[in-house]
This record gives structure tokens, sequence and C-alpha cells, in this order.
């Protein structure tokens, strides 16, 4: 039965375990390990290879990894606002002329 639920887990960022972006409690929850774990070992590391790559990879999955599907978040919630006007801007027709003369305006 584990396996199985396994072959479905997707890597996702966690909506509810998050201290920053949540992608090491996405990691806890994807490997079933506790968040914290993963979290002072991620600063050990990070700190031993003088902060620089650590920050980078991290800053990496925050964008890469995706968001956790079944809760929505701030952010979610503001690209489909935008993308929902952006919808509808695209919708409304262009205003067309019609009979109309054009005459040229001499200056003086």
């Amino acid at each position: 039965m584990r396996k199985r639920e396994n072959l479905r887990k997707k890597l996702t960022k966690s909506s509810s375990n998050r201290v920053i972006a949540g992608v090491l409690g996405g990691f806890g929850e994807y490997l079933n390990v506790k968040p914290n774990t993963l979290r002072i070992i991620y600063l050990i590391i990070t700190a031993l290879t003088s902060f620089i790559p650590g920050i980078v990879i991290y800053l990496m999955l925050a964008v890469l990894m995706p968001d956790d599907p079944h809760r929505a978040t701030p952010w979610r919630n503001l690209f489909n606002s935008l993308n929902q006007a952006h919808q509808h801007q695209s919708e409304q027709t262009r205003k067309e002329l019609h009979n109309v003369e054009e005459t040229d305006i001499k200056k003086e």
C-alpha cells in the first residue's frame, strides 16, 4: 500500500509546513521525514559550503518547484486575477471607424 502512495506522490512545495518558501517542507512530505531535520541538515551543509551555493540552490528550487495544487496561495490568487484581467481585456473587440474622410490641414 505504501508503494502505491509513493508512486502517486509528486514533489511540490509545502503549503502548510513552510518557513520561507516551503521547499524543505515539500521535501519532508515527499520523503516522509520531519522537515525540521532536513532544515538543520540543510543549514549545516550550507554553512560548510560558504552559504552561497546553498542559498542559490534554495532560490532555484523555490522558483522551479511547483506549488501544492490542493491549496491556493496568495501568489496563485494574484496570478489568477491578473490572468483573468488579461483574458477580459483580450476579449474586448477593436473599434472600427466607418465613412471617414481624410483632409489636410494647412498651418499658417
